[in-house]
């Protein structure tokens, strides 16, 4: 018996050594991205680190016209450190307390207790003046299935209207601000 339970303990120390292995293995590549990360620059900082940016969206619905207006706050929120070295991070809501699906600012347009529209209202970098990011005038749709778990897809305005029957009629967004960045 003894013999047995040292054959076992063997083994046992040699499986916990391979799982130690096979662990450090897989991490490596996280430990050389924040050890390479240290080294890097910080990306300039906004100047303007928070911004409320009014909207009115006006869709049809089933004949109805419907009237969406709230206030994207969109907020500096620190450094994201990733595959890609350093960025900004940022976060967006909504004024109403709606969830926002993403970081990024959408409106809720529910159709049924299984289906909702997401209506892309714009990034916070484009808000708070980042002009690479894209203008929420480059309409972007986004269907989410809720009844039946969760999937996204990507619809033109074409699409919303002949898979759902909405009309997007007008969208005003706020105007971006002018940010500088040091």
């Amino acid at each position: 018996m003894n013999k047995l339970t040292s054959k076992l303990t063997g083994i046992q120390v040699a499986l916990f050594i391979l799982l130690i292995g096979i662990l450090a293995y897989s991490l490596s590549p996280l430990f050389h991205i924040i050890h390479a990360s240290k080294s890097l620059p910080n990306p300039p900082q906004p100047e303007i680190a928070y911004g409320e940016f009014p909207f009115k969206l006006t869709y049809q619905y089933k004949g109805e016209q419907i009237i969406v207006e709230d206030i994207i706050i969109c907020k500096y929120a620190g450094i994201a450190i990733g595959s890609n070295g350093k960025s900004l991070k940022w976060t967006a809501s909504l004024a109403s307390g709606k969830p926002a699906p993403s970081p990024y600012a959408e409106a809720s347009l529910a159709l049924d207790p299984f289906t909702e529209i997401y209506y892309y209202l714009g990034s916070p970098q484009y808000y708070l003046g980042t002009k690479e990011y894209a203008d929420p005038n480059s309409h972007a749709f986004k269907v989410t299935g809720i009844g039946s778990g969760i999937s996204t897809k990507a619809l033109s305005q074409k699409e919303l209207f002949e898979e759902y029957g909405i009309t997007i009629i007008k969208f005003e967004p706020s105007e971006p601000i002018k940010n500088t960045f040091k």
